[in-house]
C-alpha cells in the first residue's frame, strides 16, 4: 500500500535526510553555499514540506504512474529541486546581465509545486508507450522542463527588463518564502 508524501515527511529524521540529500551539490557543498540565489534550495525544500504537501494528497498522487516504476511521492522534492537547479545552478545560457537576474527572480517555489500538482495528473501514463524508460522521472523531468520553458519565454520577451526585476523583487517580499 502506499503512503502519501505528508505521511512519509512526518518522520522528522527521515524528513532530514531526504531534505539534506537533496541540498548537496557540486562535490560535496551544499548547494546554498555554492549559489547565490534568493532563496535557497534548503528553504525551498523546507518551505514544500513543512507548507505545500497538502497540494499532493489525493488519489492522483498515490502508488505509481507506471507499474514498475517508483511511488510518485518519492519524486516531488527532486523535482523542486531540480526546478530551483535550473534557476540558479545550470540557468539557460542565452541570459546574462538583468536578464539572467530577471529569469532568476521569476522562480517562485509555490508557484512551481502548484504547477506540478495541476500538471501530474493531467499527464499520467502519458509516456506508457516508452517501457524501457523511468517514465515517472521522465514525466516529471518534462513538467518542470515546460515550467522553466515558461519562465525564459518570460524572461527573454521582457522590453524593461530592469522594471520587471524590481517588481519581481517586489513580488518576492510578499511572498512566504
Amino acid at each position: 500500500m502506499s503512503r502519501s508524501l505528508s505521511s512519509i515527511m512526518s518522520n522528522e529524521s527521515y524528513r532530514e535526510a531526504v531534505i539534506e540529500t537533496l541540498c548537496k551539490g557540486v562535490g560535496n557543498t551544499a548547494l546554498d553555499d555554492v549559489v547565490k540565489a534568493p532563496v535557497g534550495i534548503r528553504r525551498v525544500l523546507e518551505h514544500v514540506v513543512e507548507n505545500r504537501l497538502d497540494l499532493f494528497e489525493g488519489e492522483d498522487f498515490e502508488g505509481k504512474l507506471y507499474g514498475d516504476d517508483e511511488e510518485t511521492a518519492y519524486l516531488i522534492l527532486p523535482s523542486v529541486r531540480k526546478a530551483w537547479a535550473s534557476f540558479f545552478v545550470y540557468p539557460p545560457a542565452l541570459f546574462s546581465g538583468k536578464k539572467l537576474e530577471l529569469f532568476q527572480l521569476l522562480f517562485d517555489a509555490d508557484e512551481f509545486v502548484e504547477y506540478l500538482a495541476e500538471t501530474l495528473p493531467k499527464v499520467k501514463s502519458s509516456l506508457s508507450s516508452f517501457e524501457k524508460l523511468d517514465r515517472t522521472a521522465e514525466t516529471l523531468s518534462l513538467i518542470v522542463a515546460n515550467y522553466v520553458a515558461g519562465k525564459v519565454e518570460q524572461a527573454r520577451l521582457s522590453k524593461d527588463p530592469a522594471s520587471d526585476i524590481r517588481d519581481a523583487k517586489l513580488r518576492r517580499l510578499n511572498s512566504n518564502i
